[in-house]
């Protein structure tokens, strides 16, 4: 009978190992690259929130509450903004992105050369921007006007839907589908973000194994005794 009860309280002590095996790591995103026909384009600066908590278990990164802002430029100089992605409340990984609100604000660099790059639609050849992009829903909503041409998908908060590519030290590397790059090529699709690791905390299941062992040798000596 004793035998019995080591056995259980054993099995019981390992189980709960089992269960609480995930740790939970402090993260911060600290660049995202996009692709595209042109290439690829790395953010310019990010503001607002930037961490958040990534489950080892699950693949999922929980960004602490409130707005990340993501700002895209072909370079410094005026006019040559690109876009800018705002994510509130967001979560990535495990091939899903969620998220309170999104939006892409469009920058001046696409009316220079007759385009909408969140709506991803050319003006056409009156060169005016007869189409309307909204992002005040999730998804956003696209309606296309005159003689303006669509040249692809809107750019939604669903194309950050990612998964985890890389885990390596101190840098966790998530991407979603569509991404082909790598580093020191151009990208010609898809998104990369690439998040900064704080120190990894030890399971809490080491601390549970333990745990087990010393509960294992305290029945062993109530056996004994």
């Amino acid at each position: 009978m004793k035998k019995f009860r080591i056995a259980v309280a054993f099995a019981f002590a390992l189980g709960t190992v089992g269960i609480a095996n995930a740790a939970l790591i402090n993260v911060t995103l600290t660049d995202v690259a996009t692709g595209s026909s042109n290439g690829e384009s790395s953010v310019t600066a990010i503001s607002g929130t930037s961490t958040g908590v990534y489950n080892d278990v699950s693949g999922i990164v929980t960004m602490d509450a409130g707005t990340t802002t993501l700002y895209f430029d072909l370079n410094p100089l005026p006019g040559n903004d690109l876009f800018t992605y705002n994510h509130t409340n967001w979560t990535v990984g495990a091939g899903a992105y969620t998220a309170s609100a999104y939006s892409c604000v469009e920058g001046d660099f696409g009316g220079t050369v007759g385009a909408n790059l969140c709506g991803n639609y050319t003006f056409g050849g009156n060169f005016a921007d007869d189409s309307t992009v909204s992002y005040a829903t999730i998804p956003g909503t696209r309606v296309i006007g005159g003689d303006d041409v669509i040249i692809g998908a809107q750019q939604q908060g669903s194309d950050f839907a990612s998964t985890t590519a890389s885990f390596i030290g101190d840098t966790l590397i998530m991407e979603n589908a569509l991404w082909n790059g790598s580093a020191g090529t151009a990208a010609t699709a898809g998104i990369q973000m690439t998040f900064e690791v704080s120190a990894v905390p030890v399971p809490a299941a080491v601390w549970l194994f333990g745990s087990a062992l010393g509960l294992l040798g305290w029945v062993r000596r109530r056996a004994i005794t």
